[in-house]
């Protein structure tokens, strides 16, 4: 094979884990990425714990994509790999950031997220993958102080997103049909969660970059709210309680509020008033503040209201 690479008689090289002695295919990809380093290698990755966990050092050694068996067709990645317009994702920044937050036993479920997220990834395939169950992996994510599966899949959904949108600069609308988010809107409210920036101004803002050095902001609990001083849509919250939000934009507001550790409505409260206060609001606005605050605690689980 190296001396067809070296002589640049083939277009495209497919790879699995190992040599047919058992050793690692990482020295031959590293050979044949030093011999021809445009070449496109592509990892025929069997869906396994072992598998995901072997996958980044075959990436690392110059492999271009990965297709995993039964999810990826074999014959569409060597096309997106030939094109010439490719250009590497994100599936190794993400793999050099997600696995390490995680414990050893959740490895192959955060790899796998790096690889593959995309609208059209479920927990329960994640699962299955990785010869697991999505509640073991949420319990070990909660006793790790980590955020539930879904908000794995969700940044690195939007991480490999924003890379296409910026570095790679394709077209939001191609965006929505490479990742098969199905519509314009849903990639939209996804960078939107991540960066404040609707997916046309992701270039201007390098949301890219500044997703994955803020990987710890998403994805790690934390006991005290990550941007409390920038406030709060008083506009949203009533839309909340007036059932004026669509479902999804609800469930997410529902997250943002799990994830202010903010369990004591006193504590929600005080911190509203505070708030209010510095901006001298008026007394009836504050009041109005307050008291939505207090029904969307209630509305989201009993016992957090006052």
């Amino acid at each position: 094979m190296l001396h067809l690479i070296v002589t640049r008689q083939v277009d495209a090289v497919v790879v699995g884990l190992s040599e047919p002695t058992g050793a690692s295919t990482a020295p031959l990809i590293a050979t044949a990425r030093r011999r021809h380093n445009v070449l496109p290698i592509v990892i025929d990755l069997p869906a396994s714990p072992t598998a995901f966990e072997q996958a980044p050092a075959l990436l690392q050694a110059g492999a271009s994509e990965v297709a995993v068996r039964g999810y990826d067709r074999l014959d569409d990645m060597i096309r997106t790999v030939l094109a010439p317009d490719w250009q590497p994702g994100a599936g190794l920044a993400l793999v050099d950031t997600v696995p390490p937050m995680v414990p050893r036993s959740l490895k192959a479920f955060a790899i796998a997220c790096a690889l593959k997220a995309s609208p059209r990834l479920t927990m329960e395939l994640v699962a299955e993958w990785v010869r697991t169950s999505s509640r073991t992996v949420r319990s070990r994510l909660r006793r790790a102080k980590l955020y539930s599966p879904l908000a794995f899949l969700r940044y690195c959904s939007a991480a490999h997103a924003m890379c296409l949108l910026y570095p790679q600069r394709l077209h939001p609308n191609r965006v929505v049909e490479k990742m098969r988010f199905g519509t314009r809107r849903a990639l939209n409210g996804l960078i939107e969660k991540y960066s404040d920036s609707s997916a046309e101004v992701v270039p201007e803002r390098w949301a890219y970059a500044g997703l994955l050095l803020r990987a710890d902001e998403f994805l790690r609990w934390h006991p005290r709210p990550r941007a409390w001083n920038v406030g709060f849509n008083l506009e949203r919250l009533e839309r909340y309680v007036e059932g004026g939000l669509t479902a999804e934009e609800r469930v997410d507001l529902e997250r943002w509020v799990a994830g202010t550790g903010l369990a004591d409505p006193g504590e929600a409260l005080d911190r509203m008033r505070s708030w209010s206060k510095a901006r001298d609001l008026e007394r009836d606005m504050r009041q109005r503040r307050e008291e939505t605050w207090a029904r969307l605690l209630r509305s989201i689980g009993p016992g957090l209201g006052p």
